[in-house]
């Protein structure tokens, strides 16, 4: 069960926030966190296998335990810390990374070591960092926090972030869970969580699934490719994975707005960047937060020199290719981002001296051609991509490509304008445009529908996201993933 999907909108969002805004209005607050917390149960249990939800309950009773611990202020408190970062690392490493690093070891030792198929659980990535996060703050502050269990789990499995984020922290997220002020219904948070929502989800249906056919056609088919495909090839992905994730933050938020939440940022234009350095304070922004204020910091930050700080940052993103992966093309793709994140902090004075159009092409480029190895299987097939890529071989592109943009719904409209299949290859050059355009030109949406759209909606706006909402609904057919929650 994704957001994306006929059970979620029509079934289980309504009946969570019936329930929840009921037992709210009938005096019935404190029940409205346990409300949340089986509604997120539920959800759970439904993307992922019985053994996934033990795993995950355990580490809710193991890190909440560490935390009560630390309330103690034990003599033994330091120990238990590590002990509990270790088991931490150590879960997500087992069934994250186990048979990856088995399957290395079996390569280059030339072993024979056998591999369980491991199926790590659905957001593990996510809610490891999250109690994480929480077992270090508690650990030098404890006695500032004050926190049930109920109310710690309704925060770790809440269904609105639990897939593919934001990494949330305890302090942020825990306080709002138990504030009643937030437990009385507001019109204008439900009506911006309705817009933000429908707006997510149009860009994650219709957007984002339609270039997934495009990338996937193209990284299924390299040795058919030419230059001009591939290029395309590449260009999809990288718009799909921003829709993708802009579409899915914009839904989290939106879902945490009904409940009268605020839920963190993480996704910030960041295509408009004209350095690596912005490009990693606009993406996946509680990510970024998250390694620098417990692994960045830790290490010495910038404040050991400027050797120590370059190697501080290629490590940093070494962790993060690893977190997004246990394949080498997500290490190597880390690595290569934390080299030139380096380079660009080292000759920022002369990079800020270049014309800001060149900026933004090159930072685009940087990022367009990394997310290759990003998205292939292999660092073989990535390399096969590049050689595509760079052979000059400009041609035509292919049908099967062009019908990806062809929706039924516009097929009598297509005909109407006597754009035939001959004509397709324009068409769809013309919708990758746009999209750049887009994406050059977008307004944060989160502060428009906050600042702009609540206070000035009218029935023009409702008609626009009602047929958005409707569009999406009838598009949905295949529910496809998020690219996060691979993650």
């Amino acid at each position: 069960m994704f957001f994306n999907s006929y059970e979620f909108i029509f079934s289980l969002l309504p009946i969570s926030l019936f329930l929840y805004w009921s037992s709210c209005h009938f005096n019935l607050k404190k029940y409205a966190n346990l409300i949340l917390l089986i509604i997120s149960i539920i959800f759970y249990i439904n993307l992922t296998d019985i053994i996934g939800m033990i795993v995950i309950l355990i580490s809710i009773i193991l890190n909440f335990s560490l935390y009560k611990i630390f309330e103690n202020n034990t003599r033994y408190k330091k120990s238990f810390f590590i002990i509990g970062v270790l088991i931490n690392i150590g879960m997500l490493g087992y069934f994250k990374y186990a048979n990856f690093f088995i399957d290395n070891i079996n390569t280059f030792f030339n072993f024979d070591m056998s591999i369980t198929e491991l199926i790590a659980p659905v957001g593990m990535s996510f809610f490891t960092f999250q109690q994480i996060s929480f077992i270090s703050d508690t650990y030098h502050n404890a006695n500032t926090f004050h926190y049930k269990l109920v109310d710690y789990t309704t925060h770790i499995l809440f269904f609105g972030y639990i897939l593919s984020g934001p990494i949330t922290r305890h302090d942020q997220i825990i306080k709002q869970f138990t504030d009643k002020d937030r437990k009385i219904f507001n019109y204008d948070s439900f009506s911006k969580g309705i817009i933000t929502f429908t707006i997510g989800l149009f860009k994650k249906v219709i957007i984002a699934d339609t270039l997934a056919k495009f990338a996937d056609i193209g990284f299924g088919n390299i040795d058919n490719l030419n230059t001009t495909t591939a290029i395309l090839t590449t260009l999809a992905y990288t718009l799909q994975i921003y829709f993708d994730f802009s579409g899915y933050s914009e839904m989290a938020y939106g879902i945490g707005n009904m409940f009268n939440l605020t839920l963190p940022v993480n996704f910030n234009l960041p295509y408009q960047s004209k350095s690596l350095i912005e490009f990693w304070k606009r993406w996946h922004i509680t990510l970024t937060k998250f390694l620098t204020d417990y692994i960045y910091i830790p290490l010495g930050g910038n404040r050991k020199g400027q050797i120590r700080m370059y190697v501080n940052t290629i490590l940093v993103f070494f962790i993060s290719g690893l977190w997004h992966g246990a394949n080498w093309t997500f290490i190597i793709w880390g690595c290569l981002h934390g080299i030139l994140l380096g380079l660009n902090k080292y000759f920022r004075g002369q990079w800020d001296k270049l014309n800001d159009v060149l900026q933004w092409l090159i930072t685009f480029s940087i990022i367009n051609c990394l997310l290759i190895l990003f998205r292939s299987d292999s660092i073989h097939e990535a390399i096969h991509f590049f050689t595509k890529l760079i052979a000059c071989d400009f041609g035509a592109i292919d049908n099967t490509f062009n019908m990806c943009f062809i929706f039924p719904e516009f097929t009598k409209l297509l005909s109407i304008g006597h754009i035939y299949s001959s004509r397709y290859s324009i068409f769809t050059v013309f919708i990758f445009l746009l999209l750049i355009l887009y994406i050059l030109q977008e307004k944060n949406i989160i502060n428009c529908v906050e600042e702009h759209l609540i206070k000035y909606l009218n029935l023009k706006h409702i008609v626009l996201f009602s047929v958005l909402f409707l569009w999406s609904i009838y598009s949905l057919g295949t529910i496809v993933s998020y690219i996060y929650v691979n993650f």
